[in-house]
């Protein structure tokens, strides 16, 4: 075929019989079988590998993402056993009892800078901590006071725990879990519980007072506030523990949620009871011991809440790396088994060729007998 120029264009000669198959065909004309099948086999093997190596990288991110959840869960059983000590200190602060509980919070503290110390940096904590530091040397500088700003240096101390602890849960991808009934497992544990403790607590700092030497503003102000937020608290756990249990059923044995959320609702209508009626009234012992069982009771709730979401996490992390493994064995098998007949299909083919070049070599020399 010739162009406008008279030049002979070869791009038609080039596809004609073979079409788009053509620059192929060419290229195997040139080349011995051994080079044909590795070429072939590379160019399958080329998508296997890459898919290969997306699927491990993905995996190893979502082990490691989970992997790392666990570390902020370790880091938050040391600080809700310090957040309970704080509440009591403050509590009892001007009290013969006050310094037995600041000798548990004082080694509490240490349990805290150990884990600190292993965990910190990875969790991102260490600014924080450091602040817990100030906040417990402040407090302690307070000791046998039972004055505003002893009550306020401990204030800080128990939300400067909560702070360390909501930083724990945000660095080690706590507050980023994917599931659902350790989502709400982590809210209950990290979010509510904490917070439900701290609540009562300052609720029963303002009531108690009041139980025995009558109502004032602002305690009224802090009780107006809080109750609300105490029982909001309360809704939310209900509904916290409805979404964990109804996705994992056998959570409900295990968290043994009913006595703690009946000693907060006990005590939330003797907090009614006693400050939003007529007149302040109630016994000042009985109201003080009922927080103090609110407390316990939601220590204990949440340690609960921390062992189901460690044994959910951890089933997660073997599942994932159990998907992992068996997925390796199966693409093993199945490489080794493909290289194996593979290769048997070249020798098979490679004999074949042989055999049809023995006959054609002898032909052309005269000899028709083979």
């Amino acid at each position: 075929m010739s162009t406008k120029s008279g030049v002979q264009d070869h791009t038609d000669g080039f596809f004609r019989h073979h079409g788009a198959w053509a620059p192929g065909v060419r290229l195997f004309r040139r080349m011995q079988f051994r080079a044909k099948a590795a070429m072939v086999s590379v160019m399958f093997l080329v998508p296997i590998v890459a898919l290969g190596w997306s699927f491990y990288n993905d995996k190893a991110a979502s082990i490691g993402f989970s992997a790392k959840e666990r570390l902020g869960i370790e880091y938050i059983r040391e600080l809700v056993p310090a957040l309970k000590l704080g509440v009591q200190q403050r509590a009892a602060a001007g009290t013969p009892g006050a310094a037995e509980i600041a000798s548990k919070l004082e080694a509490q503290l240490r349990q805290v800078a150990a884990v600190e110390q292993r965990l910190g940096a990875e969790l991102g904590t260490a600014p924080l901590h450091a602040k817990l530091v100030e906040a417990h040397k402040a407090m302690v500088a307070s000791a046998g006071k039972a004055d505003e700003a002893a009550f306020d240096a401990h204030t800080r101390f128990v939300a400067a725990v909560l702070d360390v602890l909501g930083q724990a849960t945000d660095g080690s991808n706590l507050i980023l879990d994917p599931d659902l009934d350790t989502y709400y497992l982590m809210d209950l544990s990290t979010t509510r519980v904490p917070q439900l403790i701290e609540l009562v607590a300052r609720v029963q700092a303002a009531g108690s007072p009041m139980l025995e030497s009558g109502a004032t503003p602002a305690a009224m102000r802090v009780l107006a506030d809080r109750v609300p937020l105490v029982e909001f608290h309360e809704e939310q756990v209900k509904i916290g523990l409805a979404k964990s249990t109804g996705a994992t059923a056998e959570l409900s044995a295990t968290l043994k949620a009913e006595a703690p959320m009946k000693d907060l609702r006990a005590f939330i209508e003797l907090s009614r009871a006693s400050f939003f009626g007529d007149a302040v009234k109630g016994d000042k012992a009985a109201y003080s011991q009922a927080a103090a069982k609110v407390i316990e009771s939601q220590v204990e709730f949440s340690t609960r809440l921390l062992d189901d979401l460690d044994l959910l996490i951890a089933k997660r992390v073997a599942g994932m790396a159990t998907v992992r493994d068996v997925t390796t064995a199966i693409v093993a098998v199945a490489l080794a088994a493909g290289l194996y007949l593979f290769y048997c299909f070249f020798l098979v083919t490679q004999t074949g060729l042989r055999e049809v070049q023995k006959h054609l070599e002898a032909m052309t020399s005269g000899d028709l007998t083979t």
